[in-house]
């Protein structure tokens, strides 16, 4: 959009933001944005605030947050203070955190867990034997 006030159709809207028509008209469903006018043929037409709250939007969904933390976050109940809002939206943003921290430690002993099993794959490619003995510890490390 090039200026402030002109208005773009639903597809136009979907190629700037980057987002499909139909995830659109689902973010309208849950009142996240909303068309500034109707054409008179009946489309859909958004100014650039609609482009803005879309790529809020995604931000927090990069963020890992759902569409009904994104909707309190964006939509707050309209006796909500500020502070109370922003006390909330910490508190949404603090628990994504800790998933994340949760699966970075998931994903830290995985990667610990296939140095391992390249570790123990390098020694089996070093031994001399032909047939790994049934003693050797390094076997469950391959797959047969």
């Amino acid at each position: 959009m090039n200026s402030k006030h002109e208005l773009v159709k639903i597809g136009e809207l979907s190629r700037q933001a980057n987002i499909s028509c139909r995830a659109i008209r689902y973010y309208e469903e849950l009142k996240l944005i909303s068309p500034t006018k109707t054409s008179e043929g009946g489309f859909r037409l958004y100014d650039n605030n609609a482009l803005h709250k879309l790529n809020v939007i995604k931000e927090f969904k990069k963020l890992g947050l759902s569409l009904d933390e994104i909707k309190s976050i964006m939509l707050p109940a309209p006796s909500m203070k500020k502070s109370e809002l922003l006390d909330y939206s910490r508190k949404v943003i603090k628990f994504q955190l800790e998933k994340i921290e949760i699966e970075l430690n998931r994903l830290a002993k995985l990667k610990d867990q296939n140095k391992l099993a390249l570790a123990m794959l390098d020694q089996c490619q070093k031994c001399p034997e032909k047939v790994c003995p049934s003693d050797c510890l390094n076997k469950k490390a391959y797959i047969k």
